[in-house]
């Protein structure tokens, strides 16, 4: 399902083979390798999308091999001095809208938290997300083998995208974020 014709990756997970779980610095710089896991740093994404629309497209797999998909019409990050807020609009797809919770919010990671419930979301989630009061969604969280997991926070910690299991406990096999210049 990953056609990159026109579209730029700016995340991919579908191993565990890169562990997600880091700081500001790296989540800002980018890491991994851009043939495998990877996270192509949020610097590069305010860059990318600060002076044109574009559309964001999240592509999931469950461990039933489903692929299913969120796009967005309007995908922008702000720059560092604003935390890389997330402002995401106009859902569309057979994922569910699990993002729309996180739109507004900046970035957080386990060194630099931004969110609403006393800083512990990017700790308790194991990732770095747009988190809220905690997550709808946690793409760059733990990556566990065979979906449902256990766990002993109360949001869940895996590669989450609650809209197709209505669950924080339920890990996908494969995701993919990728965007592209609207025209």
């Amino acid at each position: 399902m990953d056609e990159t014709q026109g579209w730029t990756v700016i995340q991919r997970r579908h191993d565990g083979a890169v562990d997600f779980f880091r700081g500001w610095d790296e989540y800002r710089n980018g890491f991994g390798d851009v043939e495998g896991e990877h996270w192509i740093g949020l610097e590069n994404i305010h860059q990318l999308t600060k002076n044109k629309d574009y559309t964001l497209r999240v592509e999931v797999q469950d461990w039933q091999n489903k692929w299913r998909v969120a796009e967005y019409d309007n995908f922008r990050i702000e720059s560092e001095s604003d935390s890389y807020k997330l402002h995401v609009t106009g859902y569309h797809g057979d994922a569910g809208d699990s993002l729309a919770f996180h739109n507004g919010m900046p970035f957080s990671t386990n060194d630099r938290n931004n969110d609403l419930n006393n800083g512990i979301c990017a700790t308790w989630c194991h990732g770095a997300w747009w988190y809220k009061d905690c997550i709808q969604s946690n793409l760059n969280g733990k990556y566990y083998a065979n979906g449902a997991y256990v766990t002993t926070t109360g949001w869940g910690n895996g590669m989450v995208w609650r809209s197709i299991t209505n669950s924080n406990f339920y890990s996908l096999k494969s995701a993919v974020m990728k965007i592209k210049p609207n025209e």
